[in-house]
């Protein structure tokens, strides 16, 4: 596989903000290196960032912190070096700087590593939509602005193009959203023990149109099917 051949979130954000929002030029950004150079590679200069507010800070220290009055917007991605500077930081421009925006390249509540589920950037998004009353635009699955990037970028055919993903509220609502095939495998966020209740119950917007035990099993190879919800 070849690099062009991946769409990230982050490439997602640099191309909406290059497409959609012209008129910025520098964000801050709490999240990792992808979206940096993501950003960087369409021009958005970026404050924050992998390397920058990583110190701790006491509260007695809080009032060093001031908006930074040439950001134009604010972008959440995953960040596993999180603490309450970035935060604040991020609190601050979002509610200070008039017309800040405010971007998040998904908002997925876990991060599975190692068989463990983790917070996910919603998680960490929930303390500044708390903290500032505000909304941020998500780009991420199952959102419109990566099914945008993917037609833009491979022109596919919803009706030979079928999206494989072990999330209901992201990976099957995104395939469904395109008017993809879609296909849950059950070895991934949602397993075969809460997927038939939770599909059953919830809108048909997150029911997968097949389901596989595992990519490398029986079923992958022989082309048999575990079940088809709908």
């Amino acid at each position: 596989m070849q690099p062009d051949e991946i769409i990230t979130s982050a490439y997602t954000l640099a191309l909406y903000l290059a497409q959609r929002h012209p008129e910025i030029k520098t964000v801050y950004v709490i999240g990792e290196e992808g979206i940096t150079h993501e950003l960087g590679l369409v021009g958005i200069k970026t404050r924050g960032g992998p390397t920058e507010d990583l110190t701790k800070i006491h509260r007695h220290d809080l009032d060093e912190i001031s908006p930074q009055e040439d950001v134009q917007a604010v972008v959440v991605g995953f960040d596993v070096n999180i603490n309450y500077r970035k935060l604040t930081q991020a609190h601050l421009n979002l509610t200070r700087i008039k017309n800040c925006l405010f971007f998040a390249t998904n908002d997925d509540t876990t991060y599975p590593a190692q068989g463990i589920l983790y917070p996910g950037t919603g998680s960490l998004l929930a303390s500044l939509i708390t903290s500032t009353n505000m909304k941020p635009v998500v780009v991420g699955k199952p959102n419109l602005p990566t099914i945008e990037a993917m037609d833009t970028k491979y022109q596919l055919n919803p009706q030979t193009t079928c999206m494989v993903g072990d999330r209901l509220d992201t990976d099957i609502q995104f395939g469904r959203k395109a008017k993809y095939h879609t296909l849950l495998v059950l070895t991934g966020i949602d397993r075969a023990s809460g997927c038939y209740s939770r599909t059953k119950l919830s809108c048909k917007a997150s029911r997968p149109k097949q389901m596989l035990g595992h990519c490398r099993s029986k079923y992958s190879r022989n082309g048999s099917l575990i079940a088809s919800p709908t």
